[in-house]
């Protein structure tokens, strides 16, 4: 197979999967999840994912491995078709398409990420992480919370537990767990899964957007970046001024920055169905934001104020407790 035809990020993602006997299962479900949300066609995710597991010694069934990618990508509500070695089907897609129009005018009027941080009712600027305080606030009490060194690396037990470790973590579950140990859609047992998360107690928007693609083309964002690189505003600009906007249609309680490009704006939604959620999620993604949280409760978030593995902050910009209730 020609790898250079597949997103390099998802490549990178499948190397630091732990493929190795006992954990296949995981690491196949989680390539074929990230593949589908980075739309890599369903049949080149698929050999990729056999070979990983033929190159591990592990039993290879190729049934099973069909199985997981079809749930898989269903479940991502990917747009790609499921192609696989013995049938093809068709995923359907349900979310608006970007509106670059609109995208353009909220980010012209701002504001900017410094404004935003400006605009902060509790702000963190003497340099020294916060996540135990902020953490405190998000999760009051001692819930059980699953948080990850990494995407493979991981725990779920009391808050407690964790205290005065969850600065150096990367990851953490954006709900409060209702058990230690769930099992995941192959009925293996693990930390984190969706069985054993809660309810939705925030709804965390990813803002992201990238000029160029992995393969270095130009993506649908790349005229709205030049345009903005030539009036002085930044990705993180454009970021903060989206999710700005929605603060007019949800609870923003938080914006962290995932210590690379993107944002990510904690939303507090405990107690609301997600058919009340949809239009607000509908709106978000018009606006270029991400739909894998949305699809997936249990997926991992940034950390607040915690580090990323390439040491970088996960800075809080904005922060309003206050509306948690």
């Amino acid at each position: 197979m020609d790898s250079t035809t597949i997103d390099d990020r998802w490549l990178r993602y499948v190397e630091n999967l732990p493929w190795q006997p006992g954990q296949l299962d995981e690491a196949s479900y989680l390539a074929f999840l990230r593949a589908a949300s980075l739309g890599v066609p369903a049949s080149e995710a698929f050999q990729v994912v056999v070979d990983s597991i033929r190159a591990s010694g592990g039993p290879c069934r190729l049934r099973k491995v069909e199985c997981q990618l079809r749930r898989a990508y269903a479940y991502a509500g990917a747009q790609a078709r499921l192609e696989s070695a013995t049938a093809k089907t068709g995923a359907l897609h349900t979310w608006p398409d970007h509106d670059h129009n609109l995208i353009k005018r909220i980010v012209s009027d701002g504001p900017a990420l410094f404004d935003l941080w400006e605009n902060s009712p509790v702000r963190f600027d003497d340099g020294e992480p916060r996540t135990e305080e902020i953490i405190d606030a998000l999760f009051p009490g001692n819930p059980l919370l699953c948080v990850g060194e990494s995407r493979y690396r991981f725990s779920t037990a009391l808050r407690e537990s964790f205290r005065g470790s969850l600065s150096e973590l990367q990851f953490i579950v954006s709900s409060p767990m209702t058990a230690v140990i769930g099992r995941t859609k192959e009925g293996r047992e693990s930390a984190h899964t969706l069985e054993n998360t809660g309810p939705r107690w925030f709804l965390v928007v990813e803002c992201d957007f990238e000029e160029f693609d992995s393969s270095g083309k130009e993506t649908e964002w790349a005229p709205l970046i030049r345009k903005w690189r030539t009036q002085g505003i930044s990705v993180t600009d454009a970021c903060a001024a989206i999710l700005n906007h929605l603060a007019h249609r949800g609870p923003l309680v938080m914006v962290v920055h995932s210590g690379g490009k993107s944002l990510h704006g904690w939303f507090w939604c405990a107690g609301v169905a997600d058919n009340e959620l949809r239009p607000f999620m509908n709106c978000a993604h018009r606006l270029g934001a991400d739909k894998a949280t949305w699809l997936n409760r249990s997926q991992f978030v940034r950390m607040p104020d915690g580090a990323r593995s390439n040491c970088n902050r996960q800075n809080v910009y904005y922060f309003n407790p206050e509306l948690i209730k």
